[in-house]
């Protein structure tokens, strides 16, 4: 059974969530047109929700929700602050006073994992991180439907299908239907009365469809798309259209923040930062002695918008001389602690201090303990870069042919686009249209999130066709049994035929089977050479498929289009061959005399053991070919009766191959809809 709006669903589906992801995440599949399609990018730093609807094109378009009454907040701070029973997102909790205030930030943990289900550190109330994840995401997807409730309810839908990122890491993508679970678990909405279902998805496969969408990348381009998020960085390497390689860490920009307080807090004591296990300790101290406004948390918070006005929205015009400051408590005082976050601070933030970085794949090579450990968030990044490189090279793609494409808050960092060109060469972000090498790639804030949004759409669009597809082919093949009858029963009639007529020329020429009408035809019955019939009904019936498969590409066509040839829908008749099975009920025919000889003929022979003549045997082999039309004419009812038990379950095997030749079509075409269906 399945909640309301829980999005948790008791079946056990082993679908590959990249070929089928409604399936594997137990979603019923509909047309687009009948459900709210919200991509939400949940990430640990900013998260947003876009709706993915069609134009009068047919075109995707995307409609950024907002967060806040003041319709005005379309890409919120993953935060979440409580100030008694009021619960609050984003920014809005960091103006928020009041003893009784809490604030978590940095939550966002693999699900499934000992890590995630740890209480959140904090000098208050500690929830566990995957409480944290669940409240902050309902909290956040409820504000969606809350402000954005006068244009959903105006669509009619009482569907919502919600498609919910996830990093690349193979942590991630192992605990992906933990995280469905951990996401829907007592979902309610009280601005929509309609039923709710999570879908997990790839950043970066959204990431990648949205460059294509938009045209940005070449159908034979091979492209790196980078995600450099507040929890990962992830890399996908794109060709001709299809993902040819992954790589992810668990190194996110949001450590940058927490850097920059240990930086802060650690004053002039550099031993402190110089190691981590030293810097965690530190931490831990001087945690203890904070006092007034703000914790730990709220102090990670704030500092990321420091962080975001020194480099500026889009990583330009940003503030060089910003301040901040904590008090602590010391023996006899209270201390106030102040800063400039400058180039030299940020600097010494970036490149001089040591972090570690947990593993995102089992038995990864140099990785101890779970974990690496780096001289600097700057190292750690490069090492990354230098890894996604080796995995372009080990696919065959010169690091010089690659063109890189950073997506994500964390990119607009000018060291990342340093260490870009350094690993990728100068023109790691192309050129402008006089050959001069571009200093960073584009950077849709919203990139992630309307990628989810697209990708849910096709992958609905995807699952109608083939629903379409697959009623059209059974309902052809099945309306075709007496087609089918005569396909597998005209080549055991000609060889039935031919049997008979060879036979009784030697019979009538020879006394090779005695001079018996019986032995002459095999009282018995005739028997048919199956195997080399066999391959002609195969023939047959191949060209049977071929005739549907063409006849269900061209439904599809409209909303296909006229895709690619190479994956062009057919039936090979190879394939279709092998269905036809057992025909051993068709292997033997029998001949009644009458058929065969006429009446005058077989009241004159009066027993088949009846010695005839080599003259009378002549007339009778000339008096049966003579009567030709009439005898295939029986044989013919006497195979078609037989077909009729073999045809059903022909009909079948021809479904069952043909949908399996579906199934892989479906799962090829996702990047032509892309393009197809982009802006």
């Amino acid at each position: 059974m399945q909640d309301k709006n829980s999005g948790r669903n008791e079946s056990k589906y082993k679908a590959d969530p990249k070929n089928n992801p409604l399936r594997a995440f137990g979603v019923a599949d509909c047309a687009p047109a009948d459900a709210l399609v919200i991509g939400f990018d949940n990430g640990a730093g900013n998260c947003c929700a876009v709706l993915a609807e069609t134009n009068v094109d047919g075109k995707i378009n995307y409609r950024r929700m907002y967060f806040d009454a003041a319709g005005a907040t379309t890409n919120l701070y993953t935060v979440l602050t409580l100030a008694g029973e009021q619960e609050i997102l984003g920014k809005e909790g960091l103006r928020t006073q009041g003893k009784d205030k809490k604030l978590y930030v940095n939550f966002k943990r693999p699900p499934g994992t000992d890590e995630a289900r740890q209480t959140y550190a904090g000098d208050f109330e500690a929830p566990s991180y995957e409480a944290l994840m669940r409240r902050f995401f309902q909290s956040a997807l409820a504000a969606v439907f809350q402000y954005n409730k006068s244009y959903l309810a105006g669509t009619g839908k009482k569907r919502a299908i919600v498609f919910v990122g996830r990093p690349a890491s193979q942590i991630w993508e192992q605990h992906a239907l933990d995280y469905q679970k951990l996401l829907g678990e007592g979902l309610s909405i009280p601005d929509f009365d309609g039923k709710i279902d999570l879908v997990i998805y790839s950043e970066p496969q959204a990431a990648m469809a949205y460059e294509y969408s938009q045209g940005k990348v070449q159908t034979q381009e091979t492209v790196l798309i980078v995600d450099c998020g507040s929890s990962t960085f992830d890399a996908v390497l794109v060709h001709g259209r299809e993902i040819i390689a992954e790589y992810s860490r668990q190194l996110g920009a949001g450590e940058i923040e927490k850097l920059m307080l240990d930086q802060l807090l650690a004053q002039d004591d550099g031993q402190a930062l110089q190691s981590v296990d030293a810097r965690l300790q530190m931490r831990e101290d001087k945690l203890r002695r904070l006092v007034g406004a703000g914790n730990w948390g709220e102090h990670v918070a704030q500092l990321r918008t420091k962080k975001e006005d020194f480099y500026g929205q889009e990583g330009q015009n940003g503030d060089p001389n910003l301040m901040y400051s904590v008090q602590l408590q010391t023996e006899t005082s209270v201390e106030t602690v102040r800063r400039f976050i400058d180039g030299e601070f940020m600097h010494q933030v970036i490149r001089g201090i040591p972090i570690r970085v947990m593993d995102s794949y089992q038995n990864a090579p140099g990785i101890a303990y779970g974990f690496a450990e780096y001289p600097s968030f700057y190292h750690a990044t490069e090492a990354f870069l230098q890894e996604a490189r080796a995995k372009c090279e080990q696919k065959g793609q010169a690091a010089e042919n690659i063109r890189v494409i950073l997506t994500g808050g964390a990119s607009v960092m000018p060291f990342i686009g340093e260490l870009v060109r350094k690993c990728f060469g100068k023109t790691a972000f192309g050129v402008d249209k006089d050959g001069n090498p571009l200093d960073r790639s584009e950077n849709p804030a919203f990139s992630v999130g309307e990628g989810l949004a697209f990708m849910g759409y096709v992958e609905l669009l995807k699952r109608k066709v083939y629903r379409d597809a697959k009623a059209e082919i059974v309902e052809r093949v099945n309306g075709a049994s007496d087609k089918l009858r005569g396909i597998v029963c005209e080549p055991y009639l000609d060889a039935s035929w031919q049997s008979l007529v060879r036979d009784l020329k030697v019979w009538s020429e020879t006394d090779r089977f005695g001079d018996t009408l019986a032995s002459g035809v095999q009282g018995d019955g005739v028997p048919i050479p199956v195997d080399q019939i066999n391959k002609q009904v195969q023939q047959s019936i191949g060209a049977f498929g071929a005739e549907i498969g063409a006849q269900v590409a061209e439904l599809m066509e409209p909303v296909l289009g006229k895709i690619d040839k190479k994956l062009a829908f057919s039936v090979k008749k190879e394939d279709i061959g092998q269905v036809l099975g057992s025909t051993a009920p068709l292997g033997v025919v029998t001949f009644n005399k009458k058929d065969l000889l006429g009446f005058v003929s077989s009241w004159q022979i009066k027993s088949t053991d009846q010695s005839l003549s080599v003259d009378v045997r002549k007339h009778v082999f000339q008096d049966v070919l003579k009567r030709a039309d009439r005898i295939r004419n029986a044989t013919r009812a006497q195979l078609w009766k037989k077909a009729e038990y073999a045809v059903p379950g022909i009909s079948q095997k021809i479904i069952d191959s043909m949908i399996r030749t579906l199934d892989n079509y479906i799962n090829k075409i996702t990047p032509y809809l892309v393009e197809r269906y982009g802006g």
